[in-house]
């Protein structure tokens, strides 16, 4: 009888216990509504976005070979499934599809993620932990623009809480995710020996699990073999290990030919990260997630520990990827565990104050109007983009540029994608294979040195004929000068000026004389 009495007295302080599937879909109901209020579909895909939607409608239109030729492929064969069941002739209304899915993916995420919560906790713990995820406002933006992390976390997720469950036959599912998460962004290979650590740590006789690990090795190289030969009879790379390899190799020489060395790498990539994961912290992670963090090192169970393993090893392509550039998703397959990790805050604010229903309320409350507060500040300039879009055709039109050579150089950000649109602006009949659209418009050519003789040098080997300029904040200060102060430089000729025609973007385009080059050069 007392045991009843005090069960009712627990189930009061937790208006959603007993309503399990109803809170994860009011707050993913929420989630969605919040995606769909910052969602623009109005602007064309013309980043990494882009480069996954050719790819996709290539898949559609039965060139599979395309998996096997390109990286981080599983995103676009996804996309691909979902493509052709979707009919349409016009190709922004794929774009919006592609949105449209990684939105959902993100969303489904809550699920997992409350599976995995309840790894650690009792469900109305969990529940917060799965709205601390799907409401976190990188999470929400980054579902935005259709590329990969929607569905490289929702497989990530899945695949560590079906090991967790610590049994055979999940062991082997899970596996064969993280065989899958490799196929949709290559970094997921560090999972293999993270998971395997933490398989081996859940087994009381390890000996006897051995052959069975084995077992679990084979599932994961089934699914990534066929796709690593074919990439290495095309490319001479499997397309993970090799491409992380690579990249290092390239990025250890600077753009003059001298060895930087991997030394140097390494520094620049764990000082971006931890400048990075400072940031992301700010939001409502920078309230539960560290002292979260210090709660689960503390502990001594075994998912703490393995919740601790599987986000060390995380880090390996993280500190690898801000090596080679700098963008906060390159943690977001952390935000899962940062959630767990915020619980341990979350319940010990519970366990003082014995508020529980109250203090739900105002932390998801003040979830969402944080979340609505960073996507409004950090929210899409639409005119902008639309305009940038439509001085794409106009330069196009213009005639500036002979497309059938490779010249130009794009400084002034990634409106300069939109340039690769213009074909496929015209064309009527929608899907058709990419070579119908793309390329189009110039190549881009991005490099950067501290003088402008270095620079010109590099152009003629290039074939550089143009600059593209917008005197932006991310440009270098080399080619700001240019936008200027364009007087010092009487071997660039000014083709075309976007003020001219109307545009409140401000664009340059100046086409370089190497003979006056040349002639100023000896002159001097």
């Amino acid at each position: 009888m007392n045991k009843n009495n005090n069960e009712s007295k627990y189930q009061k302080k937790w208006f959603f216990l007993d309503n399990v599937y109803l809170f994860l879909l009011i707050i993913g109901g929420v989630a969605l509504i919040i995606r769909l209020a910052f969602l623009h579909t109005e602007i064309p895909l013309h980043s990494d976005d882009f480069l996954y939607f050719r790819n996709a409608v290539d898949m559609t239109l039965g060139e599979t070979e395309i998996f096997y030729r390109t990286s981080n492929s599983g995103w676009p064969g996804f996309l691909s499934i979902v493509f052709s069941a979707f009919q349409s002739t016009n190709f922004m209304d794929y774009m919006a599809l592609q949105r449209y899915v990684s939105i959902l993916l993100s969303v489904i995420t809550i699920i997992p993620v409350y599976l995995l919560g309840k790894q650690f906790f009792a469900k109305q713990y969990a529940l917060l932990g799965a709205a601390i995820f799907v409401l976190e406002p990188r999470i929400i933006q980054n579902s935005l623009f259709g590329i990969t992390e929607p569905l490289y976390i929702l497989t990530i997720v899945f695949a560590l809480v079906f090991l967790l469950k610590n049994t055979n036959k999940f062991a082997c599912l899970s596996f064969a995710l993280i065989g899958l998460a490799t196929l949709i962004r290559f970094e997921g290979i560090i999972l293999l020996p993270a998971f395997s650590i933490v398989y081996f740590l859940y087994q009381k006789d390890r000996k006897k699990k051995i052959p069975l690990y084995f077992c679990l090795i084979l599932i994961f190289v089934i699914i990534l073999l066929p796709t690593s030969v074919l990439r290495m009879q095309e490319n001479y790379d499997d397309g993970f290990a090799g491409k992380i390899i690579g990249h290092i190799q390239h990025e250890a020489y600077s753009e003059g030919g001298e060895y930087v060395g991997i030394t140097s790498l390494i520094v620049s990539g764990i000082e971006n990260l931890s400048k990075f994961l400072a940031l992301s912290m700010v939001s409502y992670l920078i309230l539960f997630v560290p002292l979260g963090i210090m709660l689960l090192i503390k502990n001594n169970r075994k998912q703490d520990k393995a919740l601790l393993i599987i986000g060390f090893f995380l880090l390996i392509p993280a500190v690898y990827s801000y090596a080679l550039a700098s963008d906060s998703r390159y943690l977001f397959s952390l935000y899962p565990l940062f959630s767990i990790a915020a619980i341990y805050t979350i319940k010990k604010i519970f366990e003082r104050f014995h508020r529980e229903k109250i203090l739900s309320v105002l932390i998801i409350s003040s979830f969402i109007v944080i979340s609505v507060y960073y996507l409004d500040l950090k929210d899409v300039d639409v005119e902008h983009e639309l305009e940038s879009y439509d001085m794409a055709g106009l330069i196009t039109s213009l005639g500036i540029f002979n497309t059938d050579r490779v010249e130009g150089i794009y400084l002034y950000g990634s409106e300069s994608g939109y340039l690769k649109l213009v074909k496929l602006n015209q064309i009527n009949e929608f899907p058709v294979n990419t070579s119908e659209y793309y390329p189009a418009g110039p190549s881009l050519i991005r490099a950067t040195f501290n003088t402008m003789n270095e620079y010109m040098e590099h152009a003629k080997i290039s074939d550089v004929t143009h600059l593209i300029l917008d005197g932006g904040d991310m440009a270098p200060k080399l080619f700001n000068d240019v936008f200027y102060e364009k007087e010092k430089y009487s071997f660039l000729t000014e083709e075309f000026n976007s003020k001219d025609h109307g545009y409140n973007y401000l664009v340059k385009i100046y086409r370089i004389d190497f003979k006056e080059f040349d002639r100023i050069k000896i002159e001097n």
